[in-house]
């Protein structure tokens, strides 16, 4: 029989070596064992054998280096290899406990040799067994690298059928992908006959169970199962959701295929899957809205900028002829009409936007924009000399919008501060305030309390969440309005 545990004797009593070494490989023909009667050369053969060493059993009292002090200099190195401490001593040190000794046994009759294999065996195998699962836990993990260069849900699911093959050794992998209440085969293992790999209603089967609860289940005997319907000779199974997208299964021709190490593993492989499958559809969807936008962005700036732009041309024309109060009403309609297009464009075209972050002041950019707003007999009054990381140009959106806003609901000789706090910036007035039932609703798309557009608080929303900030409406010192911008990077790089 071919030998699969190596295992190291260690002891300064040569005779006793060469019993423990027979008696050893009598009692388990897999164990072959080498010895050595000092721990300094045994930490030679250690590294001299590259690694194969499956297992360390050594005395306790030894000249040089004792048991424990071996113990410590091995774990330094082998963290994890099994290490038995065989003495005649009837205590274990505490250190030996404390440097983490795999197990401990007493040099009694030969019997003992019988229970020493037995934990050799245990020891090696739990130990491989570890280590195997953790270079599949990195395996794993890096299978999420690749899963995030798939542009397709189809290349997903190959990959991820790929690696239940490669990384957790699944001999028959399925993903199924949920369309119209059907499971459709969507990747299969090659070993899969494509009879079995067929269309199934999320209602059937343990697949459809696993999909509808959102749990995972590992079924040892498929014939026991109620719910199963298995498509070919299969007798276990792993069923695992996949979100909102569809279900993972592994199957097997024989019982007790499948252990809760297998549904940890392939719980993870599944994770990364749908995380790969939730970035395509977070990417799809985002790529149909741009669509969207840029179309309807089409239509505000030629279909609604040339008519309005003839028009003003017409009613500036009349008006050298004619003065009318009616003509200066048609005006100011037309100049809000102009403005609700250009805040849609900013909206659509810029708002989700922000380009290259630079490091600018607020007093700076609040002081600029507030020049380049008809604030009438209004002021302001910056308190902060604080520099943020932030689009000047986007940044300048949110202060223009903020003042013009402040202006049409404050009257014309509202005072408006800004200042910082610890994570980012205010901007306040002493207008009549916000009501507490508006102080989310103010941000929405074309809400307003007035006869403005409903949009320049949207973009500031917008804009700031662009940016990665938070932004809420509340009441100011005064009783005014006051919002607040959190989560604002201040470093100046």
């Amino acid at each position: 029989m071919t030998t699969t545990f190596h295992v190291l004797c260690v002891d300064d009593d040569p005779s006793f070596l060469d019993l423990s070494a027979a008696f050893l490989e009598r009692e388990d023909q897999r164990i072959g064992v080498v010895t050595e009667t000092n721990a300094s050369d045994a930490l030679e053969r250690i590294e001299s054998e590259d690694n194969s060493i499956d297992c360390i059993v050594s005395d306790y009292d030894m000249p040089g280096l004792d048991g424990v002090e071996f113990l410590e200099t091995v774990r330094r190195e082998h963290d994890g290899l099994p290490f038995i401490l065989f003495t005649a001593s009837d205590k274990i040190p505490g250190e030996a406990i404390s440097t983490g000794v795999t197990d401990y046994l007493q040099k009694s009759d030969n019997e003992q040799y019988t229970l020493l294999a037995d934990r050799i065996v245990d020891a090696v195998e739990q130990y491989r067994n570890e280590r195997t699962n953790k270079r599949a836990f990195a395996a794993l993990n890096n299978i999420a690298i690749d899963l995030a260069t798939c542009e397709t849900i189809t290349g997903i699911c190959e990959r991820s059928v790929e690696a239940s093959q490669e990384i957790l050794q699944f001999d028959f992998s399925v993903i199924d992908i949920e369309e119209d209440e059907y499971l459709c085969k969507m990747a299969f293992s090659e070993n899969v006959p494509e009879a079995h790999a067929i269309t199934m209603s999320v209602e059937e089967g343990i697949a459809g169970k696993a999909f509808r609860t959102g749990e995972s289940f590992l079924i040892a005997d498929l014939s026991m199962e109620a719910d199963a319907k298995p498509q070919g000779p299969y007798q276990s199974a792993l069923s695992i959701p996949i979100g909102t997208h569809g279900v993972f299964q592994a199957v097997a021709e024989e019982p007790n295929a499948f252990d809760e190490t297998d549904l940890e593993l392939a719980e993870l492989l599944v994770s990364h899957t749908a995380s790969a499958l939730d970035r395509l559809e977070r990417e799809q969807q985002l790529q149909r809205q741009n669509e969207r936008l840029e179309k309807f962005a089409r239509i505000v700036s030629h279909d609604l900028r040339n008519p309005l732009n003839v028009l003003r041309g017409d009613l500036e024309y009349t008006r050298e002829d004619c003065q009318s109060i009616h003509l200066e009403n048609s005006l100011k309609v037309l100049s809000r009409m102009e403005s609700i297009v250009e805040d849609t464009l900013i909206l659509v075209n810029e708002g989700n936007l922000v380009n290259e972050m630079e490091s600018v002041y607020i007093e700076t950019i609040a002081k600029n924009c507030w020049r380049n707003v008809a604030t009438e007999s209004s002021s302001l009054n910056v308190s902060t000399s604080k520099k943020i990381r932030a689009d000047p140009d986007r940044l300048r959106h949110i202060f223009e919008n903020l003042f013009r806003n402040t202006i049409e609901h404050g009257g014309s000789d509202v005072t408006v501060r800004i200042g910082g706090l610890e994570d980012g910036f205010y901007v306040e007035d002493d207008g009549k305030g916000i009501s507490i039932g508006e102080c989310r609703k103010v941000f929405e798309l074309g809400y307003t309390s007035s006869d403005g557009s409903g949009f320049g608080l949207a973009i500031v929303r917008q804009v700031a969440n662009a940016h990665g900030w938070e932004v809420r409406g509340t009441d100011s010192t005064d009783g005014g309005a006051r919002f607040e911008f959190v989560g604002v990077d201040s470093r100046t790089r």
